[in-house]
């Protein structure tokens, strides 16, 4: 792409050229900072496909690719998706300290529920905020960084000539963001690709600046020509596409002039195809004042800006895994087939062999072959040893713990000789590692959701009526609809935050559930334990703390007012029940004096399927 040959006017910062001469330098700083995450990122994403370079392989030899990279996304995914979807109080708004925000905790969340449920991913489509977080943290544990841009759009509605106003959540690919390397944030540039009549169409909107789109497609134009001009005389020549893609480069953040002073901050730029400023350096518009972009990191590395991806390690294994089972295929093949030789002089007819030997042939060989010897024999050549099996075993939970897995996770039971106990502290060593990835993202997911929420509040007006009122009701969405934009940023300028505890929660309610268990086990081997429990705390509150643990709502079986009067025929009957299979005296359950050995055998296998009962007596 050749370069406008105009010469930067150096005593203005604000020169198209100037301008784009800066962010293609600051490009360029980002791009070279980032050199070795993308080269990473790239393997990790290859990986997930199940590619491999097997170049170093020659024909015949296997090359098989175990997957378990996409099946430890998929389980990190569905953790993060069971977490943000598996109750409705994922997040909580918590509002200032001033008393002067109009909304309560559950007005602000219903109403930003409401526009959540449908998110924008592109100018056709939405989808529930929780499947674009899952797919943005799902290529953050690839490529170190969870990208989102927050904005809004109008939804393109053939029927009329306005669409709907819904908040837009891009998951952005980190090939396409470049964040200031040195981590002091001066700049974030987006780069996308979008065709050539949305960006005339933004420009009619008065988003894009019309010049310097005319300029643009001149421009465009004029490079096409000199394209066919120089396809003449050739034998063949691919037309060119209709469809005209410009690239876009966005940036957000402070404007230097050429001697490094900062003469606007907190601007917002667009350039075109690297030469044209189809948008003029701005303040930005944004009333949160923010960037739209919200960068999750999955595992935190200090003072570092691109941090560290959760497969960077288990790819690694994964790779090594392949080429290990790869050779173990090799030698079970040759183990099966092997490698013959074979005397031709000693055949009959030599042709017979010439498209290879199938199962079953009879070979005839020449009288001069001597008595005992064989005309074809088996070369040895395939064989797995032992410690490739061994080996495969230690790099397999390598790549387990590196993902922080483990075979129960993935379905699988451990080892024979592995102890119940020592399965609980692998558990509970990796749920002490996903509690601290879990912090990190519930920040990141708050911030996400404060940018939807300012800019719901900031675009009220193109709102649908319907929606404000079926979230807020009447009187509070009247309130609204009267509030000027200024006052509604005044008022909106109170600080507020989202607190998001989907995961932290899911982990919790587990170790609740585990705890009160051990808890309900300790108290039931001792009677002394249990009297005393009975006396100062209600068995009905337990329940319930369980049933919550387990993500169960009490309150939707819980009895009402007609089955609470049937209760005393319902305990009747199940006394009659307990009298009918419950042994007769002197008899334990199953056991008839035919089938009763020794006196004490049956206290013997008491114990061993529960040491608390069946205790022998002492000799």
């Amino acid at each position: 792409m050749a370069d406008l040959q105009i010469a930067p006017a150096q005593d203005d910062p604000f020169d198209d050229a100037r301008l784009v001469k800066m962010v293609k330098e600051f490009r360029d700083e980002a791009r070279d900072g980032r050199r070795s995450r993308i080269q990473l990122n790239r393997r990790n994403f290859d990986a997930l496909h199940n590619r491999m370079d097997w170049s170093h392989k020659i024909e015949g030899q296997s090359t098989e690719f175990l997957p378990k990279t996409g099946v430890a996304v998929e389980q990190f995914s569905a953790l993060i998706e069971k977490s943000i979807t598996g109750s409705k109080d994922w997040y909580l708004p918590v509002m200032g300290r001033s008393g002067r925000f109009p909304l309560s905790a559950e007005e602000c969340r219903s109403f930003l529920s409401a526009m959540l449920d449908e998110v924008a991913v592109n100018f056709h489509e939405t989808q529930p905020v929780q499947g674009v977080i899952v797919d943005g943290l799902k290529m953050g544990a690839l490529g170190s960084l969870a990208i989102f841009k927050v904005h809004g759009c109008y939804l393109h509605d053939v029927s009329r000539e306005t669409g709907k106003f819904r908040i837009r959540m891009e998951v952005i690919r980190q090939e396409d963001f470049y964040p200031d390397p040195t981590g002091r944030g001066l700049y974030e540039i987006h780069r996308s690709e979008c065709d050539f009549y949305t960006v005339q169409q933004r420009a009619k909107e008065g988003i894009y600046d019309d010049g310097s789109v005319e300029d643009l497609k001149s421009w465009m134009e004029r490079d096409q020509e000199a394209q066919r001009a120089k396809e003449k005389g050739q034998n063949i020549a691919n037309p060119p596409s209709l469809r005209k893609v410009v690239t876009i480069d966005e940036y957000w953040g402070d404007i230097l002039d050429h001697e490094g002073n900062c003469v606007a901050k907190n601007q917002f730029l667009a350039i075109a195809n690297e030469q044209f400023v189809i948008r003029k350096p701005k303040a930005n518009p944004w009333w949160h004042g923010r960037s739209p972009f919200v960068r999750i990191p999955i595992l935190r590395v200090p003072n570092s800006v691109w941090h560290r991806a959760l497969f960077d390690g288990p790819v690694e294994t994964n790779l090594a895994l392949n080429e290990l089972y790869s050779l173990m295929v090799d030698g079970a093949i040759g183990s099966v087939w092997g490698t013959r030789q074979l005397r031709i002089d000693d055949l009959e007819n030599p042709e017979q062999v010439s498209g290879g030997i199938p199962q079953g042939t009879t070979l005839l060989t020449k009288s001069s072959l001597p008595p005992g010897a064989k005309v074809m024999e088996d070369v040895q050549n395939g064989r797995i040893p032992p410690e490739a099996l061994a080996m495969f075993e230690l790099m397999h939970r390598e790549f387990t713990s590196g993902a922080m897995m483990s075979d129960t996770k993935l379905g699988q039971l451990p080892g024979r000789r592995t102890q119940a106990t020592e399965v609980m502290a692998v558990e509970q060593a990796q749920g002490l590692m996903t509690e601290a990835i879990a912090s990190h993202i519930e920040r990141g997911i708050g911030d996400l959701l404060y940018l939807a929420w300012m800019v719901t509040m900031q675009h009220l007006e193109s709102i649908e009526a319907d929606l404000v009122v079926d979230s807020l009701g009447v009187d509070t969405a009247f309130r609204f609809a009267r509030m000027p934009p200024e006052m509604r940023k005044t008022v909106f300028s109170n600080p507020v935050a989202f607190r998001v505890s989907g995961l932290s929660a899911l982990l919790g309610r587990i170790k609740d559930f585990q705890k009160m268990m051990a808890l309900i086990q300790a108290i039931g081997a001792n009677p002394i334990l249990l009297l005393s429990f009975f006396k100062q705390y209600q068995p009905e509150l337990i329940l319930a703390h369980l049933m919550k643990a387990l993500n169960v709502d009490p309150d939707q079986i819980k009895r009402d007012a007609q089955s609470l009067q049937q209760l005393p025929m319902e305990l009747a009957q199940m006394q009659a029940f307990n009298q009918v299979v419950q042994p007769k005296a002197g008899q334990n359950p199953g056991q008839s004096p035919t089938t009763t050995g020794e006196s004490s055998l049956p206290a013997e296998i008491n114990q061993m399927s529960n040491p608390l009962t069946g205790i022998p007596a002492s000799r």
